[in-house]
């Protein structure tokens, strides 16, 4: 924001305006948050007479910079003071003719109400902040649910892995049989990439059967793979 040396006389004119002046009536309609706002010819036909009074005017420029157009809005007093408010930019889509028409004109209107304290639209920015708010706690809080689970579930893998280790060593299974065994139950016959449903079943069966079972478990099923 820019102004001139002094404000003291625009800083009173505004005081004086804003103690005067209704908020524009709001007629127009966004069709996509089913909003009404305030059109740019009602805001200035209802700002003009107690600008005018109050011996203030304004100007707004329209700029265009890096996929953007927008307005600066420029209160002046007859004073000669100024203060020049920082641009309102809306990024375009595409640069057709009537997108940048629509966006100089929203760009204007609300422009113009901020630098003049006016309400142009309702106000339901709070309670959509709120609820996108609301949406991505919600989305945070089922990723970090989801993440704790898969830490306890790869914590639970780990430990079954380290009991089944315990169970071979208990069953006198050798090598060769107990990556048969595996062959046979998960049709995996590394004990380090079983998923966790893989070590559970593992478990079960070396814990449920004796040395002697497993064994002639082993040779049946090498017999029926050759």
């Amino acid at each position: 924001m820019k102004t001139s040396e002094s404000i003291a006389n625009i800083a009173a004119a505004l005081v004086g305006f804003q103690s005067e002046v209704a908020n524009p009536e709001k007629k127009g309609i966004n069709p996509h948050f089913k909003s009404k706002y305030a059109e740019l010819d009602e805001i200035i036909n209802t700002i003009r007479p107690t600008l005018e009074k109050n011996g203030l005017a304004f100007i707004q420029n329209p700029i265009h910079e890096d996929g953007k157009v927008g307005v600066y809005t420029l209160l002046i007093h007859k004073s000669g003071e100024f203060i020049q408010f920082d641009p309102v930019m809306i990024p375009l889509q595409k640069a057709t003719p009537h997108q940048v028409g629509a966006a100089l004109t929203y760009a204007k209107r609300y422009s113009l109400g901020a630098a003049l304290g006016l309400a142009t639209e309702e106000d339901k920015d709070g309670n959509e902040l709120s609820t996108k708010e609301s949406i991505k706690q919600t989305i945070k809080q089922a990723v970090q649910k989801k993440q704790e689970k898969a830490r306890e579930i790869e914590s639970r893998r780990k430990l079954g892995i380290e009991k089944i280790k315990e169970l071979k060593r208990e069953k006198e299974l050798t090598d060769e049989e107990f990556s048969t065994i595996l062959k046979a139950e998960v049709n995996e016959s590394n004990l380090e990439k079983l998923t966790f449903d893989q070590v559970k079943q593992v478990y079960r069966t070396l814990s449920g059967s004796s040395p002697e079972d497993l064994k002639e478990a082993v040779k049946a099923f090498l017999a029926a793979s050759a």
